[in-house]
């Protein structure tokens, strides 16, 4: 149809001669006329842009996506899902209708409430607000399949109905190889615990010589610190420290300007698993 309005629908297949790399291929086109009359002519000679399109069914989409979180696999890295949404109360200024939003969105609720939230609060099941709607989400793939996008590092977001809150099916990084680096709250709570104590450590920086009593002193104050964190508590979720003891407190034989100082914590894990067992009597 060579109505600059439509486009034809047929398609024409050439033989690829070679291909040269990932981004270039040799083909013999012979004539490009039929697709584009107002551009090309018979015997075309030259380079023209291409892309490759391949069909791929839900269980090959989902294999194909796993393959971006494990491209990462950093418990630094947190990559949502699904990749449309509808944000609510966002529309067209000119028309009035809304569409379709990146699933950056999701992301940014996401990085709200790490900011808004207590360091040790897991974010599996809880709602977010400011997404109307998912889109290729729990109402596109199957159960198994969702699973599947979780356990590749995927934050994958759920919704039990279109107009639900959406939540996440478990908060996980894209490094899912151990608990401490999969699980976000681990992580985010880990980073919080070290940055408190390194704010009080920072309190000695140059302004003490190191003697016995500059050790007592660090030791008194990183000890007064970790009760004053673990008794920080919250409902269901208590404090984002259990326990601390300084392992190693002493001054560095090989770089005597430099303290050093080895802790043992013990942090909060997230309820993910209840193993209910029945037994009839």
């Amino acid at each position: 149809d060579t109505d600059p309005t439509k486009w034809d629908t047929s398609t024409t297949q050439w033989p690829i001669e070679t291909v040269v790399s990932d981004e270039y291929l040799d083909a013999d086109l012979e004539t490009l006329e039929e697709l584009a009359p107002d551009t090309f002519i018979e015997g075309f000679d030259g380079d023209m842009a291409y892309r490759i399109s391949i069909e791929l069914d839900k269980a090959a989409q989902v294999t194909e996506l796993n393959t971006i979180p494990a491209s990462f696999a950093s418990k630094r890295v947190v990559m949502a899902w699904p990749n449309e949404v509808y944000v609510t109360g966002l529309t067209n200024a000119l028309t009035g209708v809304r569409s379709k939003q990146s699933g950056q969105y999701l992301a940014c609720t996401i990085g709200g409430m790490i900011s808004g939230l207590p360091s040790h609060q897991g974010f599996t099941f809880i709602g977010v607000s400011g997404i109307e709607q998912l889109f290729n989400s729990n109402f596109y793939f199957t159960d198994d399949q969702i699973t599947s996008l979780s356990q590749s590092g995927w934050y994958v977001f759920l919704q039990d109905s279109e107009s639900s809150l959406p939540y996440s099916a478990h908060e996980v990084t894209t490094d899912v190889s151990a608990y401490q680096t999969g699980e976000l709250m681990a992580v985010k709570n880990f980073d919080y615990v070290a940055l408190y104590y390194k704010d009080i450590v920072e309190g000695f920086l140059g302004r003490y010589n190191i003697l016995d009593e500059t050790l007592e002193l660090i030791r008194g104050a990183v000890n007064n610190g970790s009760e004053v964190l673990s008794l920080r508590t919250y409902p269901r979720i208590g404090a984002p420290l259990l326990g601390a003891e300084i392992a190693i407190l002493e001054q560095l034989a090989g770089e005597i300007d430099r303290v050093e100082m080895y802790m043992e914590v013990d942090l909060p894990t997230v309820l993910n698993v209840v193993g209910l067992h029945l037994m009839q009597s």
